[in-house]
C-alpha cells in the first residue's frame, strides 16, 4: 500500500493489483473522518486498518458503487456508519454472493456480508464538515460522488476511467446520463478529482472525456 496525501486533511491509500489500481480516500473532517471504498478484504487492508485505528474521531465509510472492489472490505473498516446510495444497499444484499465470485481471484478470505447503515437518494449533507455527497449515475446506477466544499476536492468513485490512458469509464447507463453527471461535475468549483482507480486527475479531465465521447459518436 502507498500512502499519498494530498494535504492534512486528504488522505489517499493506493492498492496495486495486476490489472488496475484501488485508490481508497481518507478525509479528516474537523467533526468526523470519512473513507471513501472499503476495498476487498481485511488481509489486503492491513495497511490501512493500522492506521485508521490511530484515529480519534467518529468514522463514516462511504460506498461509492456497489462494485466488488469498493464494497467487500466493508465489514472490516471500524466505521459508526456506512453511508451509500439507496440502490447501492439494495443491490448489495440482493446480490451479496455474487459479488464475492466476481472477485474470488483476488480475495484472501470470505468477506462477511456488510451492508450500509445509511441510505439516501439525491444527496446527503454533512454540514459541518463541509461534505456533499450526491448521486452521480454514469458508470453504474447507484454511483455517488463526495465533494469537500473546503478544499474544493471531488471524488468521482469510478466515473472516471481506469488509468490516463482510458478516461472514459464503462457505463452500465446511456451516454446522455453520464454526460450530466460529468455536468455536474463542472457546475462546482474543483481543484482536485479523485477517482477509484485513476487516482489523481485535474478537472480539465472533464472536457477531455466529452470531446472523446463526441469523437467516438460522430465517428
Amino acid at each position: 500500500m502507498e500512502h499519498i496525501e494530498l494535504s492534512n486533511r486528504h488522505h489517499l491509500f493506493k492498492f496495486q493489483y495486476p490489472e488496475w489500481d484501488l485508490y481508497l480516500h481518507l478525509i479528516k473532517g474537523e467533526h468526523r473522518n470519512y473513507l471513501i471504498d472499503s476495498g476487498i478484504d481485511h488481509i489486503a487492508l492491513e495497511p490501512l486498518l493500522d492506521i485508521l485505528a490511530s484515529l480519534s474521531k467518529p468514522l463514516v465509510l462511504i460506498n461509492s458503487h456497489y462494485h466488488w472492489d469498493h464494497v467487500l472490505g466493508n465489514y472490516a473498516i471500524p466505521a459508526d456508519r456506512i453511508v451509500a446510495h439507496h440502490k447501492t444497499a439494495t443491490i448489495l444484499s440482493d446480490s451479496w454472493d455474487a459479488l464475492i465470485a466476481e472477485g474470488a481471484d483476488y480475495l484472501q478470505t470470505q468477506p462477511p456480508k456488510c451492508l450500509p447503515t445509511e441510505t439516501f437518494f439525491n444527496d446527503c449533507w454533512f454540514e459541518d464538515d463541509g461534505i456533499y455527497l450526491f448521486h452521480t449515475p454514469g458508470h453504474t446506477v447507484d454511483g455517488i460522488s463526495v465533494y469537500d466544499r473546503i478544499e474544493k476536492v471531488v471524488n468521482v468513485g469510478d466515473n472516471l476511467g481506469d488509468d490516463v490512458s482510458h478516461i472514459v469509464p464503462e457505463l452500465d447507463l446511456d451516454v446522455s446520463t453520464y454526460i450530466a453527471t460529468l455536468d455536474q461535475y463542472a457546475s462546482l468549483e474543483i481543484t482536485t478529482m479523485v477517482s477509484g482507480h485513476m487516482g489523481l486527475a485535474q478537472p480539465q479531465i472533464i472536457e477531455a472525456i466529452k470531446e472523446q465521447i463526441a469523437s467516438t459518436t460522430n465517428t
